[in-house]
């Protein structure tokens, strides 16, 4: 499969939504200012979206049904000022190893490394347990009356804990893997066959490994579908996705897994780093990360929104001029709209953020123009030809002692991956520096 080169369907306007974080929608004197600054910025923001925790590794499920009790009251305020109004989910397998007295700690299987490490917070879907967890999770939330429902990026296989930098090889998915190909593997064998013995078997392993991934990721998202099917038919799922060449690129897949039976819209979300502007420059890295996601998002796709990330959610950390350049630059990489993730999470009056709406309200009409021309019309200029399977190809020699010690995955293209598409050296930092993303 190669990447969707795009379509000339033209577009409204730019969708402008905004994050709203748990600890100011829980706060009933938090939640009070939030509304009204919605209510002010309501011909600027078209769409909300609440986070479920401000932690990233997976809640109780009793936990999780409290909170959506909680939004069940807090989003009709919301719709009443003409918003379109969401949950998004924040851990549904875990991000990282955080905060595991208040986490989810059930003896079901966690995510395991091929070198055999095991996370202590995300768990491997690849569980009936896991998986009966996810359906109660998103069958909750559902239950609270959203419009739609993000799934985090923590449905990936790759850039979990630092120890777990590439999942998941656990006793569950390797007896898969051997069922859905007619051999028997473990992981120590299985690992080692990455990279050994002739080229053309090495691919074709990779190859079929990448395609069980993109396997394992689907399944997750047919959970959540058919849990909130359930109890409402009808409410969206988006996805955020960011750079996970290793998960497969799976996004025809993934896009049919989420609109269902029904046939319903989605949404994508293309993300990755840039959380100040420290240097400027790293943003057009980003655009092009966003790219090159958006380049697998099927043609029919049109709400594909840029996350505009600003950990950890100081006003000095980027300035208006950069705060609208970035979205700028999300829409010249193929994005429709844009989801900030702006408001602090402590106790600083929400007003000090007001600059920043007030910034992107003045350049909504030049955001608006940009997606009405462009809409998700074709790339032109050089094409990298790229397909879901390209990290299949790296290292296929192991020419490096350091490739023949470690094996495929850092094998002679660990700088190209990791600097070239991702942007970043090493992948198991991707999300374990930074505790909030």
């Amino acid at each position: 499969m190669t990447p969707e080169i795009g379509s000339q369907q033209k577009l409204g306007n730019a969708r402008i939504a905004l994050r709203i974080h748990y600890r100011t929608w829980s706060d009933k004197a938090r939640c009070r200012e939030q509304l009204e600054l919605l209510r002010e910025f309501r011909d600027t923001i078209a769409e909300v979206a609440f986070f479920t925790s401000d932690t990233h590794a997976p809640l109780p499920v009793d936990e999780v049904r409290r909170r959506a009790v909680m939004l069940r009251d807090i989003l009709p305020a919301v719709k009443a000022l003409g918003l379109h109004v969401g949950i998004n989910h924040l851990a549904t397998i875990g991000h990282l190893d955080e905060n595991p007295e208040n986490s989810l700690s059930e003896p079901w299987q966690h995510l395991v490394d091929m070198s055999g490490a095991v996370s202590a917070s995300c768990y491997c879907a690849a569980e009936p347990a896991v998986q009966e967890y996810i359906r109660e999770c998103y069958a909750a939330l559902a239950a609270a009356g959203p419009e739609f429902v993000w799934i985090d990026d923590d449905v990936r296989l790759e850039s979990h804990p630092k120890a777990v930098a590439f999942a998941c090889f656990c006793p569950r998915c390797l007896a898969e893997f051997s069922t859905e190909n007619g051999q028997s593997w473990n992981r120590t064998r299985l690992v080692a066959a990455f990279s050994d013995g002739s080229r053309a078997d090495r691919l074709d392993l990779r190859r079929r490994w990448l395609e069980h991934n993109r396997r394992y990721v689907t399944r997750i998202l047919q959970l959540a579908r058919t849990a909130v099917d359930s109890v409402t038919p009808g409410i969206q799922l988006g996805f955020m996705t960011a750079e996970i060449p290793y998960s497969g690129w799976g996004y025809a897949a993934w896009t049919a897994a989420m609109a269902g039976a029904q046939q319903l819209a989605v949404k994508f979300r293309p993300g990755g780093g840039f959380y100040n502007d420290d240097n400027p420059l790293a943003l057009l890295g980003k655009c092009h990360s966003v790219g090159r996601q958006n380049a697998f998002v099927p043609a029919t796709v049109t709400d594909i929104q840029y996350e505009h990330e600003n950990y950890p959610y100081l006003v000095l950390n980027k300035s208006r001029a950069v705060y609208t350049a970035e979205i700028t630059g999300a829409i010249a990489a193929g994005c429709t709209g844009v989801l900030l993730n702006t408001l602090g999470i402590s106790g600083d009056p929400l007003a000090e953020f007001r600059p920043y709406f007030a910034a992107v309200k003045n350049a909504r009409p030049f955001f608006d123009a940009l997606v009405a021309t462009c809409g998700r019309s074709a790339c032109a200029g050089v094409w990298t030809a790229f397909g879901c399977d390209h990290v299949a190809a790296l290292g296929p020699d192991r020419r490096l002692a350091r490739a023949r010690r470690l094996g495929w995955w850092f094998a002679r293209g660990e700088r190209i991956l990791h600097r070239g598409i991702t942007g970043r050296l090493h992948p198991r930092r991707r999300h374990g520096d930074n505790p909030h993303r």
